[in-house]
C-alpha cells in the first residue's frame, strides 16, 4: 500500500526536515542543510502551507547568510517575509525582519529592519523574541555611534525582563543586554 503525502502527515515530515536542516546548519554542514531546507520548501508548497513555506525560505536564507552569500540570503529572507505576511504569521514576520537586519550591510538598514520587527512581535506577546529585538537594536545603535538610543534599547529590554513573571528565564538575553550596556 502506497503512503499518500497529505497535509496531516506532511506537516510532521516538514517540521522534522526543518529541525534536521537547522541542526546541520548549526553543525556547519551547509550543503546538506540546504538540501533538507529545499525539500521542506517543496513539501510545504505541495500542501499549500504558507507559514511552512516561509519557514523553509527563512532556513535557506540563514544558510546563505552563514556562507556569506548576502544577496541570496536577502532574496530568501524577503520571500520568507512575504509568506509570513500573507499567512498572518506575526512571529514569523518578526523573525524574518530580525534575520534581514543581520544580512544588511548598511548599519542604518539594520536598525530599520530591527525596529520594524517590534510591531509584529507585539501582536504575539513573545517576550523572548522581543528581548532579542531590543538586544540587537541596542547593538546596531552602538555600531553607528548612537549611544543614547543604544542605552534606551537596553533600558527597554531590562524593563521587559524585570516586569516578567519569571525574570530568571531570560538570563541569557539579560546577559546579552548587559554586555551591550557595558560597551556603551
Amino acid at each position: 500500500m502506497k503512503t499518500v503525502f497529505n497535509h496531516q502527515n506532511g506537516v510532521e515530515k516538514i517540521r522534522t526536515g526543518q529541525r534536521i536542516a537547522s541542526q546541520l546548519r548549526r553543525g556547519g554542514n551547509f550543503s546538506e542543510s540546504l538540501q533538507y531546507a529545499h525539500l521542506c520548501l517543496d513539501l510545504s508548497k505541495q500542501i499549500n502551507a504558507q507559514a511552512l513555506v516561509g519557514e523553509s525560505y527563512n532556513l535557506i536564507g540563514l544558510v546563505y547568510e552563514e556562507t556569506e552569500k548576502q544577496n541570496l540570503a536577502q532574496k530568501y529572507l524577503n520571500k520568507a517575509l512575504d509568506c509570513f505576511r500573507e499567512a498572518g504569521y506575526d512571529s514569523g514576520e518578526a523573525n524574518a525582519l530580525i534575520n534581514l537586519a543581520l544580512v544588511m550591510e548598511d548599519d542604518y538598514k539594520k536598525i530599520e529592519y530591527t525596529l520594524a520587527a517590534i510591531e509584529p512581535n507585539a501582536k504575539t506577546g513573545d517576550t523572548t523574541q522581543l528581548l532579542l529585538i531590543y538586544s540587537n537594536l541596542s547593538y546596531h545603535y552602538f555600531l553607528v555611534g548612537e549611544y543614547g538610543k543604544s542605552l534606551d534599547a537596553v533600558d527597554q529590554g531590562l524593563s521587559i525582563i524585570y516586569q516578567s513573571h519569571d525574570p530568571s528565564k531570560h538570563n541569557k538575553r539579560k546577559g546579552q543586554i548587559l554586555v551591550n550596556m557595558c560597551e556603551n
